[in-house]
């Protein structure tokens, strides 16, 4: 019977995610997982459109596997993006293309599945495929106090394979929060928060921090959205991104 043994690994700074890694293996015998994990699974470009090719690829792994990378495991119409064997070395990699109706904008889920060839052990990595074109997410805590710190995350993302030039992220905060630093080049005018304009190479994001001060002294709720301009944008609907957050 196959007992499954659960680690986290943190990928190198060129992956950027948290894998929860489960490693079955025969009772009674050795655990066969990777052992130096220096890339468990990267995908290159880690972002992009429906139809586009990714590379999967990574190293530190048992030999003789057969590997198996999945697209949008958490739905049922996952689909299989690319299969290969790493043979007698550590590293692996195998290339494909997104689904053409893999449309929904935001994080996919990617899983790699590697089963040895005899069939008596395996492993599974997860990641994720931001698809988009130009696009912006916002990220913040759930819930603050008055005077508290809040850090505003805005990252935009070229998902494009050209460059994108003209790029200008707004945000007009609301009343409530107060910025206290930006990260460079944004800016505060007339209480708008601009970033840029700047060119974005092809299939990159870039990350901004807000970092403002709540100042509404009693219990409320705030809402703010931040946009993205810049061409080409042939999609609209992922330039506006919105939270909600609640001041008790």
């Amino acid at each position: 019977m196959l007992r499954p043994r659960f680690r986290t690994w943190r990928c190198a700074a060129a992956c950027g995610v948290t894998l929860a890694l489960a490693v079955a293996a025969p009772a009674g015998g050795a655990a066969r997982s990777p052992h130096h994990a220096r890339h468990t699974i990267v995908l290159a470009p880690r972002l992009g459109l429906p139809g586009i090719a990714v590379r999967v690829s990574g190293s530190g792994v048992p030999k003789h596997l057969r590997l198996t990378v999945l697209f949008d495991v958490t739905t049922k119409d996952k689909v299989r993006l690319c299969t290969t064997t790493n043979g007698a070395s550590t590293r692996w990699r195998c290339t494909g293309r997104l689904p053409a109706h893999a449309g929904a904008l935001g994080p996919h889920t990617v899983e790699m599945d590697a089963t040895t060839l005899s069939g008596k052990g395996g492993f599974e990595e997860l990641s994720t495929f931001l698809v988009t074109d130009l696009g912006v997410l916002l990220a913040a805590p759930a819930s603050t106090a008055p005077g508290d710190t809040v850090a505003l995350r805005v990252t935009a993302s070229n998902g494009n394979a050209v460059r994108a030039h003209g790029v200008l992220v707004t945000d007009r905060l609301p009343s409530g929060l107060r910025l206290q630093h930006a990260t460079a080049p944004c800016k505060l005018a007339r209480g708008v928060v601009s970033c840029g304009p700047f060119r974005m190479g092809a299939r990159t994001s870039r990350v901004f921090v807000l970092t403002t001060i709540v100042t509404v002294a009693h219990r409320a709720r705030l809402f703010d959205a931040v946009t993205i301009r810049g061409a080409p944008d042939p999609l609209r609907r992922n330039d506006v991104a919105r939270i909600s957050l609640a001041v008790t």
